[in-house]
């Protein structure tokens, strides 16, 4: 098991007068009431409220355009999502087996840091918002020289791909962790 992140850019809800409702969390044609594959039914994270920004939960949507970025194992996501928090400066903490890490973030202490919208964030699910993106790709491009000169292959890689989702979230869009 691991994260996969989709982004997606050009959303517009749609609704009976396209012939879609939704039930059960799933776009259906309001007349065969079978599923529509051209439709798209966000979720908020309920832990992480406000990330979600404009999308609203539960209606339907369509997109001009959608690509699969990022995929890793939780356990890689969560080391490099702590190289990402060390890259952008956050005060460390000693966590409960000793370890230097930027738990800071969790506790409420880095409101306003760069990227503190995707460190405090699920590493599991949840929907960020073309808000969120488009702050979140201004970090990515401010911190990208940085990220470079960190000189290690897998973050960058990783680095460019989140930078990627976040641009094209930004555009009316939305970056989903599942």
């Amino acid at each position: 098991m691991g994260l996969d992140v989709t982004a997606y850019k050009g959303l517009r809800k749609v609704g009976a007068e396209m012939g879609v409702r939704v039930v059960d969390g799933e776009a259906v044609d309001v007349v065969t009431g079978e599923w529509r594959e051209d439709c798209l039914v966000f979720h908020a994270n309920p832990s992480f409220l406000r990330r979600e920004g404009s999308i609203s939960s539960g209606i339907a949507y369509t997109c001009e355009d959608s690509k699969g970025l990022v995929s890793m194992g939780y356990g890689r996501y969560g080391m490099w999502r702590e190289s990402l928090a060390q890259l952008a400066g956050y005060p460390e903490t000693e966590n409960r087996f000793g370890r230097r890490c930027s738990q800071s973030a969790w506790d409420g202490k880095c409101e306003g840091m760069p990227f503190v919208e995707l460190v405090n964030f699920s590493d599991a699910e949840g929907v960020l918002g073309p808000e969120v993106c488009a702050k979140l790709a201004k970090d990515f491009a401010d911190f990208d020289d940085r990220a470079k000169e960190q000189g290690e292959e897998f973050f960058y890689q990783h680095f460019r791909e989140w930078r990627e989702a976040f641009e094209m979230g930004a555009q009316n869009g939305a970056v989903v962790l599942h």
